[in-house]
């Protein structure tokens, strides 16, 4: 387990928060308001995951929160899951001045075999929509290529099969855009 520390932000750092499928901006309320605690701005984005693709949610609502933070001195994005994919999306096409830090929480790097297994299933796909269509093993999330040079993300998941057949209990470290689970810190 990592120690917890205190950081306060420096004047002007902003925090963006982006959700997963399915979820809502509720499910990043606790840490919202940590984050607000520690002189953050916070901009908890609302978008709804399940009813449109993952480049037209990038495009609707992520690049908006972006162009609407030029103001900012840092801006720092914590994501869950498909909210990982979309900044994903986003920085393939878009440099973010004064990017700092991305912390990933669970994302979808390399697809879900998950959802290679449900895709064919008729609720599965009403359930997910066009945007839970696009994270099997072969679809959006490997089509985004490596992370961008210079950027530093850490990636946080549960721990995969490989690291329990392994009979560790301790998260691996691999890039921010590797396969597989654990604490990751990618820089450049």
């Amino acid at each position: 387990m990592l120690p917890a520390t205190n950081v306060r932000a420096e004047p002007g750092e902003t925090v963006i928060l982006l959700h997963g499928l399915g979820r809502s901006p509720w499910s990043f309320w606790r840490l919202q308001q940590v984050l607000r605690s520690d002189s953050y701005q916070v901009v908890n984005v609302a978008y709804p995951s399940r009813q449109q693709t993952i480049e037209d949610l990038s495009r609707d609502y992520l690049a908006p929160v972006i162009a609407a933070q030029s103001s900012a001195s840092r801006l720092h994005f914590v994501t869950h899951s498909l909210g990982g994919i979309m900044l994903r999306c986003y920085l393939r096409e878009h440099p973010v001045p004064g990017l700092g830090r991305v912390v990933m929480l669970a994302p979808s790097n390399a697809g879900s075999e998950l959802a290679d297994r449900l895709k064919p299933n008729r609720l599965y796909r009403a359930i997910n929509g066009p945007a839970g269509q696009q994270l099997e093993t072969d679809g959006m999330p490997r089509a985004l290529g490596p992370w961008p040079a210079g950027a530093q993300a850490w990636n946080l998941a549960q721990s995969g099969r490989r690291h329990a057949a392994a009979g560790s209990r301790h998260p691996a470290v691999e890039p921010a855009g590797g396969r597989g689970a654990a604490l990751a810190q990618a820089e450049g």
